[in-house]
């Protein structure tokens, strides 16, 4: 759990690039989503070693899973709400 928090604490750090939306428009851009989730004012340019940055991010903690096959459990099925067992269970 402590391996998980630490890497989710090192993906929100694209946030901090470009104050905010900067970051988030590069990550949008990178990962081939959209070309920006913002407008103005919120677009916020990025210098190249904050874009280098924000791309080494996706890199290590984002695109190894953007492969990986969704598991069955994901579907609507997973977000039903659990049945309590009956009197026959």
């Amino acid at each position: 759990a402590q391996s998980l928090q630490q890497e989710l604490i090192e993906t929100w750090n694209l946030f901090l690039r470009g104050a905010v939306w900067g970051g988030f428009d590069e990550a949008l851009r990178y990962l081939g989503i959209a070309e920006s989730g913002t407008a103005r004012p919120y677009r916020t340019a990025l210098q190249a070693h904050e874009q280098a940055e924000v791309r080494a991010i996706l890199d290590r903690y984002v695109k190894p899973y953007l492969s990986a096959a969704v598991s069955e459990s994901s579907g609507p099925e997973a977000r039903r709400p659990m049945q309590r067992p009956g009197p026959d269970s």
